[in-house]
């Protein structure tokens, strides 16, 4: 039993993203990745949770485990359709959706942007071209002006460093590229459309806090070849020091030009943690996750390293002082016991960093069901529930109920 207990306002919720779980979204640069052979399995993420019309269903299973927190995302190409058209419709389901969920106390928090972008947007150049911030920001005020009632908490972009790194620097993302001043000018345009969304949501909710969502992943050279140490150095460059020293400085990457409002424009950190990551110039897109003599390896090949989670919010912590939400972290498995003894683990380091005097504020884990996972299609199991392909049912495991039992203790057993 920890000596330390959970606060009493601290949040423990599910997390998940509008792509991976709500199906028949044919209309984003992802489903143009999948129809080019992307997919391990070969398998289109199609109609995936159908959590589209099931909603209910996903907000009945954080109700029955115990949860008071959710986190979803909107998908953009959902909202616009194309380029300057409104789906309306699809702004009131979403703004039901966020109601259920009020109606039963359960916290929301919602992201814009989680990977997917429109094709319209796709096909003008994505992230890479700067006309991308003016078309957020008309999406970003849509959303903020017709469903800021019913959401907790807002996050603009969702693992900014995934998408650059894995779409415009290794390619194994869309749109392919493998160019570094192709990441330096994605990059530089996410952190201006996460200024700029952070000052307009604050004008249109000013009551609810704006954050952004860092995935740390921590980069280790696989050697002392001083061309690999290098390279480590340079893709955690790439992938988080941008972002932490943009948000810290207002500086924007490889520069000493300053772009106003971007210092200091979060009300919270969102941080999503996994594993580490091992660099080599030699290795197929230069990285893996585990080494031979790994003890504890997922499903999808990733090292447990609980103790980098403490790490990477510290990191937080010392680039901005402001409150922490870890907004992912979860375990794909075929055996619950581990999810369980994950979770343990994980929230144990949370405990630590609440032990510090970190104001770390809630814990959601990813995700609520098993979904399309990006590359992986629907080979990992990350849920707290299984769901049948073919009839939709969800199907709640121990792990869930588990996590429901901390928030109601407020401790670890």
């Amino acid at each position: 039993m920890s000596e330390l207990m959970f606060p009493q306002d601290f949040l423990i919720g599910a997390a998940t993203s509008s792509y991976q779980i709500e199906g028949e979204i044919y209309n984003t640069d992802w489903y143009i990745w999948e129809k080019l052979g992307h997919i391990v399995t070969g398998e289109p993420c199609g109609k995936a949770c159908n959590s589209w019309e099931l909603y209910e269903k996903d907000v009945q299973l954080v109700e029955e485990f115990g949860l008071n927190a959710y986190r979803m995302s909107i998908e953009w190409a959902r909202v616009f359709p194309e380029e300057n058209v409104i789906d309306f419709d699809a702004l009131a389901h979403y703004k039901e959706y966020l109601a259920t969920f009020k109606d039963k106390g359960i916290k929301t928090f919602v992201t814009l942007h989680h990977f997917t972008t429109p094709i319209w947007m796709y096909q003008k150049g994505s992230w890479e071209n700067k006309e991308v911030i003016k078309e957020f920001l008309k999406y970003a005020y849509v959303v903020g002006r017709e469903l800021g009632d019913n959401v907790d908490a807002w996050m603009t972009i969702n693992e900014p460093g995934v998408v650059s790194v894995l779409g415009y620097f290794t390619g194994i993302f869309p749109p392919g590229k493998n160019s570094v001043l192709s990441t330096i000018r994605v990059t530089t345009n996410q952190l201006i459309a996460h200024a700029e969304t952070y000052k307009l949501l604050k004008k249109l909710t000013p009551n609810v806090p704006v954050g952004i969502v860092k995935n740390i992943t921590w980069f280790y050279s696989l050697n002392l070849f001083p061309l690999d140490k290098y390279l480590a150095w340079f893709i955690n460059k790439l992938f988080n020091d941008n972002y932490l020293r943009g948000i810290r400085t207002g500086k924007l990457p490889f520069s000493q030009k300053r772009y106003p409002g971007l210092k200091g424009s979060i009300d919270f950190w969102g941080l999503n943690y996994y594993t580490h990551v091992w660099i080599s110039q030699k290795l197929p897109n230069m990285a893996i996750n585990h080494l031979p003599n790994a003890e504890k390896v997922t499903q999808t090949g990733w090292e447990w390293d609980s103790e980098g989670l403490l790490r990477a919010i510290q990191l937080l912590w010392d680039t901005l002082q402001r409150p922490i939400y870890i907004t992912e972290n979860g375990i794909a498995t075929l055996k619950d016991e581990e999810r369980v003894e994950y979770i343990k683990e994980h929230l144990a380091q949370v405990l630590e960093a609440l032990k510090l005097g970190i104001p770390v504020k809630g814990y959601f884990y990813w995700s609520l069901i098993d979904n399309f996972e990006w590359l992986e299609g629907y080979i990992p199991k990350f849920g707290l529930a299984g769901f049948d392909h073919k009839t939709f049912e969800r199907q709640p495991r121990k792990s869930g109920y588990f996590l429901g039992e901390i928030l109601k203790t407020k401790k670890l057993f």
